[in-house]
């Protein structure tokens, strides 16, 4: 895994998001769901006054990779979490990443935790600079599978 990125964090009075650029796979479910929040554009590229917080909490649920998280402030609700049942799913998606949801935790090889979620992509390709989780390095170079 390259040198760890800072995780962001943006709120007001109703949300808190937090956004760890080192599990995002740059699926851009978050531009494509609230562009005027979550838009690379724009400095900072998160706004979270720019919609209500009831449409930033489904945006980021749709996150395949948890690398965006958030918090109601009034409900004292956070979102998505780890649940504490259930299975682990892997799908593979067409010419990119492992997705992975359920309670997981991925260990480095000296058996430490590198990450624990409730979802994450791991890369399949072998292109990532950020192994073993999905930076998006498959689209930019047209990886088949």
């Amino acid at each position: 895994m390259s040198e760890k990125k800072k995780i962001q964090v943006h709120e007001n009075d109703e949300i808190r998001v937090s956004y760890d650029p080192n599990i995002c796979e740059h699926a851009a479910e978050c531009v494509k769901g609230a562009i005027e929040v979550f838009n690379p554009k724009q400095r900072p590229w998160i706004q979270v006054d720019k919609a209500p917080a009831s449409k930033i909490a489904a945006t980021i649920d749709k996150c395949p990779t948890g690398a965006l998280k958030y918090a109601l402030k009034s409900a004292q609700a956070e979102g998505p979490t780890i649940q504490a049942t259930g299975a682990v799913e892997i799908s593979v998606t067409p010419n990119g990443p492992l997705r992975v949801s359920g309670p997981v935790v991925v260990k480095d090889a000296t058996g430490d935790t590198m990450l624990e979620a409730s979802k994450m992509s791991l890369c399949r390709c072998g292109l990532s600079a950020n192994k073993p989780f999905c930076d998006g390095s498959h689209k930019k170079e047209n990886w088949q599978s």
